[in-house]
């Protein structure tokens, strides 16, 4: 995941690393059908449109959906071997260390960090 956009020169209070975690972490992906940045909260994720097109041009570990980490809200882009669950995810804040997985499309898996 990449490192959280800035507006004013600030983190972006849901989407950036000065938000304060939730209590209770997500369990479920929610899946958006409009790309809308500001909208997007912890746990939610935005498949890519032109996916397709980036799996024949750059194979299996071309982008696939851009995902608002579940912990920090920090938006980050995914491949589809993540998207599907075969390899794990790592937030991409430096205020975060979450690590997951995802099933079948929308369950979360949390693991322990290394």
């Amino acid at each position: 995941m990449k490192t959280p956009e800035k507006k004013n020169g600030k983190h972006n209070g849901q989407n950036g690393s000065s938000a304060t975690p939730p209590t209770q972490l997500q369990t479920e992906l929610l899946e958006m059908s409009v790309w809308v940045p500001q909208s997007m909260e912890p746990g939610s994720v935005f498949l890519l449109r032109n996916r397709s097109e980036l799996r024949v041009e750059h194979g299996l570990h071309g982008f696939w959906a851009v995902l608002a980490c579940p912990q920090c809200g920090t938006l980050g882009l995914i491949t589809e071997p993540q998207y599907r669950g075969e390899h794990s995810v790592m937030c991409g804040s430096p205020h975060c260390s979450c690590h997951f997985l995802i099933h079948d499309h929308s369950r979360l898996e949390y693991l322990p960090n290394h």
